[in-house]
């Protein structure tokens, strides 16, 4: 093994939905079996905003007796938080070497924030003072059980720092407040594993960091290496973490232009990874043609039918070109235009320069017979 690792720490979003196909569960829990052939000893896990907790920790007592610590569930009751301090790293004698104080996605609601009650700066300070009494508070009880200790955080929330397509959902984002800023994590935590934002990055002074996915979520983050952080502790020293890349076994392409284009591009790929690529394909139209998202599928699969591997087409879209037309003027009540949802879609198509023709009004009268069948 490269680096003798005793303990990882997953910071969240372990899925991407609530309820995740039986498959992505078989590849869960493929990692965590296969992680009894390396030296990691201990596996700390905490659900993120995408996770059921409930789902997450539902194989809770069988993952504990080889060392997997599932943490998915947040209770607004104290004297049950004890189950957020994880210790690991047990020695020959059975004593634990650190701690973890594993907090796992909380909606401000459960901290007693209600962001309709308050707004702008009161906002930002009360989600600011929660969460700090939070992390302080676990803290406190983690020095009481084990004292002397090193004492490491886990959290899957929003810092400062953060940009908008850093992440694929807001949380702890309402309003005028940008992100919880580094304070909230109590100092006497010499580091803070952080999930849900993409990309690799330090909170302030870099006491606390996301390393972002191990695998990129759109083709942006595939456009820069993906990275784990390996931590030393020593002691209760505050840590610095060092950046590991990530081996790219697959990539994440996006293919753009007209259907012609796109086929000749699909059919002459290749590739230095082990894997074929995962393919975003984005067909360029005049207008909405649907026959050519399968003759594109059918291009592809022909072509690449007698060969050994075949990138993956993850999604075709169509991306209707379209020139705004000149604004509509009209003196017609919008209480006249309910009336006729055809007058409001032709006025629409008016302004945004499509042409409606019969294919596309027979398209829109089918939606809204079934809309109104229910």
């Amino acid at each position: 093994m490269e680096q003798s690792v005793d303990v990882l720490v997953i910071a969240g979003d372990i899925f991407d939905q609530h309820n995740p196909s039986a498959e992505a569960e078989a590849l869960w829990f493929e990692l965590l079996a296969s992680l009894s052939e390396t030296p990691v000893g201990d596996v700390v896990v905490i659900a993120g905003n995408h996770d059921s907790a409930a789902r997450l920790e539902a194989p809770e007592a069988v993952l504990g007796t080889v060392g997997v610590h599932v943490r998915g569930a947040f209770t607004e009751d104290p004297l049950s938080r004890d189950r957020l301090l994880v210790p690991v790293g047990r020695d020959s004698e059975g004593k634990p070497q650190a701690v973890f104080v594993a907090v796992p996605y909380v909606h401000e609601y459960r901290l007693g924030v209600r962001t309709t009650a308050i707004s702008g700066e009161d906002l930002g300070v009360a989600f600011r003072d929660r969460f700090a009494q939070l992390y302080s508070d676990l803290v406190d009880r983690a020095e009481e059980l084990y004292p002397g200790l090193p004492l490491l955080g886990v959290g899957h929330l929003t810092c400062t720092g953060a940009e908008p397509d850093d992440y694929p959902k807001a949380i702890h984002l309402v309003g005028g407040v940008a992100g919880l800023p580094e304070s909230v994590f109590d100092p006497r935590l010499s580091y803070v594993a952080l999930g849900h934002i993409h990309r690799m990055m330090p909170v302030g002074s870099g006491r606390a960091w996301y390393s972002g996915t191990p695998i990129p979520m759109s083709t942006k983050e595939a456009k820069s290496g993906r990275k784990v952080l390996l931590l030393d502790v020593v002691d209760r020293a505050p840590i610095r973490p060092t950046a590991v890349t990530v081996p790219a076994f697959r990539s994440l392409r996006t293919v753009r232009g007209a259907p012609d284009a796109v086929i000749a591009e699909l059919v002459s790929m290749h590739w230095d990874e082990p894997l074929p690529p995962l393919v975003l394909v984005e067909l360029e139209l005049e207008s909405a043609r649907p026959e050519e998202t399968a003759r594109v599928r059918k291009a592809h699969l022909d072509f690449w039918d007698e060969k050994p591997q075949r990138p993956r087409l993850l999604r075709i879209r169509q991306m209707v070109r379209r020139e705004p037309g000149p604004a509509v003027e009209s003196d017609v009540s919008v209480a006249e235009l309910l009336k006729s949802p055809e007058e409001v879609f032709l006025r629409l198509c008016a302004h945004e320069g499509v042409a409606a023709d019969a294919a596309l009004l027979e398209a829109f009268r089918i939606a809204l017979d079934d809309e109104a069948t229910g």
